[in-house]
């Protein structure tokens, strides 16, 4: 997310952050008022992320739905397993996602027959419930 203080065009001179407030909060609470959903952090140690999510969870009115916060990457952990795994929580946060996009990708296939969701079948036994917690046994008195 951009907040601009000025339109992009202005030359910028010196650090106006440091001048002036960068009001974060308040751009979050009007981005979600009009209708923003997803907010994700593209950077390579996202710290906004948190005070995002909490600002949004401040500003749930209950009826307008949920707004998540999401980072792209995280500190030491970067490539494409974590990408793909920011993805993957955009896309449960409602994002369209072109996961045949990503398999191609990754696989150097055409898109068109890059298949997404490998199929596996399920186990053909019913789940087996195994109770491991001991029965309680009343204190013997003395």
């Amino acid at each position: 997310m951009t907040c601009w203080t000025r339109p992009p065009s202005t030359p910028v001179t010196g650090t106006p952050n440091l001048r002036q407030p960068v009001r974060f909060e308040s751009a979050v609470r009007a981005l979600r008022d009009r209708g923003h959903r997803l907010y994700i952090e593209a950077s390579p140690h996202p710290v906004l992320t948190i005070g995002t999510q909490e600002t949004l969870d401040d500003a749930a009115t209950g009826t307008a739905g949920e707004a998540t916060a999401i980072g792209s990457l995280r500190r030491d952990d970067g490539g494409w397993t974590r990408f793909l795994a920011s993805a993957a929580q955009a896309h449960t946060a409602g994002a369209p996602v072109d996961w045949p996009g990503f398999v191609a990708r990754l696989t150097g296939r055409p898109k068109e027959q890059a298949d997404p969701a490998r199929r596996v079948d399920l186990p053909t036994y019913a789940f087996q419930h195994q109770r491991y917690w001991l029965d309680a046994h009343p204190a013997a008195v003395t």
